[in-house]
């Protein structure tokens, strides 16, 4: 029993870590050359970057706020963007931790 116990608590406390780890500047810098690499003309960097992409969002869980921004100014019109660019943009979008962001928010009353 404890042990069961001490296995809860181990779980809340790392939830809770990585709720509240805070964003920095280098965790900014190191975001920045994700995206941008995750957009890159190169199959394997583009694919390779999105997995470590997919890893960070998991990790840092509040971090989608700053990687939106990022990515969505490659799709502002009038950019000139190639078609593999094109697709890393929205695969990165469709990724599980961002797509919460799009996504309507249930109504409670609608029952």
């Amino acid at each position: 029993m404890v042990v069961i116990h001490r296995l809860l608590l181990q779980q809340q406390y790392r939830q809770h870590a990585q709720l509240f780890t805070p964003y920095t500047e280098e965790h900014h810098r190191y975001t920045q050359c994700l995206v941008n690499m995750s957009l890159s003309n190169y199959t394997a960097v583009r694919k390779t970057a999105q997995y470590c992409l997919k890893k960070c969002l998991s990790v840092m869980l509040n971090s989608r706020w700053f990687f939106i921004p990022l990515i969505t100014k490659y799709l502002e019109p009038g950019k000139d963007i190639s078609h593999e660019q094109l697709k890393g943009a929205i695969f990165c979008l469709s990724l599980p931790r961002i797509t919460g962001y799009f996504a309507p928010q249930p109504c409670c009353c609608a029952m």
